[in-house]
This record gives C-alpha cells, sequence and structure tokens, in this order.
C-alpha cells in the first residue's frame, strides 16, 4: 500500500543564488518555509545583524558557515560554523561577521516571523 507524504527538500546552496538583501533588516534573507507554529529562514550576513529584540517569538540560530561575535542581552561570545545559539523573546540580540567571507545562517522563529510588528531596535540615551 502506497503512502504520501507533505515531505518537502530544501538545498542551501540552491537557496543563497536567490537571496536579496533587505535594506531594512541589513541582511540577505531568504525565507525557507513557515507554519502557524515557527518559520525558519536562510540568512547572509555580509557585515552584522544590527541589535534588535522580539516580543512575541524566540529565536535559535544555527551558524551553517563562517564566524561571528553573538550578542544576547550582556553576554557577547564568538560563534562559528556549527555553532546553534537560543534567544528567547526579549532578548536583545546581534550578531557580527567577523571573518573574511559572509557569514551564513539559518534562523527560526517559534511563533512565526512577524517582521513588521515583532522586531524592535533598543532605544539608546
Amino acid at each position: 500500500m502506497a503512502t504520501t507524504t507533505n515531505m518537502e527538500v530544501f538545498n542551501a546552496a540552491a537557496m543563497l543564488n536567490k537571496i536579496v538583501p533587505n535594506q531594512e533588516l541589513k541582511i540577505g534573507v531568504g525565507k525557507v518555509f513557515e507554519t502557524e507554529q515557527m518559520s525558519f529562514y536562510l540568512a547572509q550576513v555580509g557585515n552584522e545583524v544590527p541589535p534588535h529584540y522580539h516580543k512575541k517569538s524566540d529565536e535559535t540560530y544555527f551558524i551553517y558557515k563562517g564566524q561571528g561575535k553573538m550578542q544576547v542581552d550582556q553576554d557577547f561570545r564568538d560563534v562559528k560554523q556549527g555553532d546553534i545559539i537560543l534567544i528567547p523573546k526579549g532578548s536583545i540580540h546581534g550578531l557580527k561577521n567577523t571573518g573574511h567571507e559572509d557569514l551564513i545562517i539559518f534562523f527560526i522563529s517559534s511563533p512565526a516571523f512577524d517582521q513588521q510588528n515583532d522586531r524592535f531596535v533598543p532605544q539608546t540615551h
């Protein structure tokens, strides 16, 4: 008896060729997929992901290629290929590329990422 599946397969290298820089986010972002519970993105970081926070969603970054300096609140750490970073909602976070090539990351937001309503830049005085 044959069964059907809803499986989808995505290729990161092919997706990287289609990424267009987002001037507001300051990085190139491509949506892999989205459900009501989460969204999954591939991002190309030339210089940095500026510090920001989300009131509604937790995020997880996976460093696919390259190296950088990750900030989560007042904690700054060096990160490299293969590292996974958990970012709880409400935490100010940013990522600076410290290598000589683009930093490639996957990030997951749960619930799904809402750029217009759940991305805030911390106020500086």
